[in-house]
């Protein structure tokens, strides 16, 4: 049971690397475009990216259509 459970805790580390290392590259992708990319749904990506805006480890800057993703690292 713990072995599941620090597997889920590292994937969702992996998950969170992976989201903001692609943000840094394209600021201005989509959730369903981090989704398709990362092969989860767009409700996972939307948990992680609120997880990161509550670390204040990423931004959102501009409005939903024509903002884009900051990542304060």
């Amino acid at each position: 049971m713990l072995n599941i459970i620090l597997e889920s805790i590292k994937s969702s580390v992996n998950t969170e690397d992976k989201i903001l290392n692609y943000l840094k590259q394209y600021p201005d992708a989509t959730i369903k475009e981090l989704a398709q990319i990362l092969n989860l749904t767009t409700r996972a990506i939307e948990k992680q990216i609120s997880n990161l805006k509550k670390d204040e480890k990423l931004i959102r800057v501009g409005s939903a259509r024509k903002g884009y993703w900051k990542v304060n690292i």
